[in-house]
């Protein structure tokens, strides 16, 4: 199930109140803070860098993870020139994958390394009342294409990630050995062997 995030187009979009600022007060030009909210069935995720704010989906639609908050915040590197400047931007990794996806620019929300996936992007902004403020659509529209009911991987559609490992270590076919005791002169127990080992 793929979708293209980034280039949907929401309806009624409105200016909602979902965290206080003060979540984001120990952000520094070093050290980002990201938040994981929570609206209706919807999952978003939002990013203090350098003093900017940014707002996402949660999920990395790559494998249907909600991690996007847990993600590693970066920027492309300024090569010195006019057109390096223009095409500098923000973006979040998924921790799983690796996926990098925009935050900012011409294509917010887009995947610098699969093209196949992306992102919705929302506009953000801290306000006077202490609030920050994210630009959504109604929680029906929101949950219709990102609410996280929809979005989950059901156990029907994944493999068990232990099915091998679990063949791997089952003691099938295997014996259990017995250690064997030595005795000393006296025919009383000095130690025990199995398999060569002493114990």
């Amino acid at each position: 199930m793929k979708y293209d995030f980034k280039n949907h187009r929401w309806s009624n979009l409105a200016w909602q109140p979902i965290i206080e600022a003060s979540y984001f007060s120990n952000a520094t030009s070093a050290t980002p803070v990201s938040a994981a909210v929570k609206r209706g069935d919807t999952q978003l995720a939002i990013f203090k860098v350098r003093g900017k704010y940014y707002a996402t989906q949660q999920m990395c639609p790559h494998k249907r993870a909600f991690v996007l908050s847990d993600g590693l915040i970066g920027e492309d590197p300024d090569d010195g020139t006019e057109e390096g400047k223009e095409k500098r931007k923000m973006w979040v990794s998924c921790p799983y994958h690796k996926r990098n996806y925009t935050l900012e620019g011409k294509t917010p929300g887009g995947c610098a390394n699969d093209e196949e996936v992306s992102i919705a992007t929302f506009d953000v902004e801290e306000r006077s009342d202490g609030w920050v403020y994210l630009k959504l659509p109604s929680v029906a529209e929101l949950d219709s294409l990102l609410g996280t009911e929809r979005w989950k991987v059901k156990k029907e559609e994944s493999e068990d990630p232990f099915k091998d490992m679990d063949k791997n270590t089952s003691n099938k076919g295997r014996k259990a050995t017995k250690p064997t005791e030595v005795l000393d002169g006296n025919g009383s127990p000095t130690e025990k062997k199995i398999n060569g080992l002493e114990w």
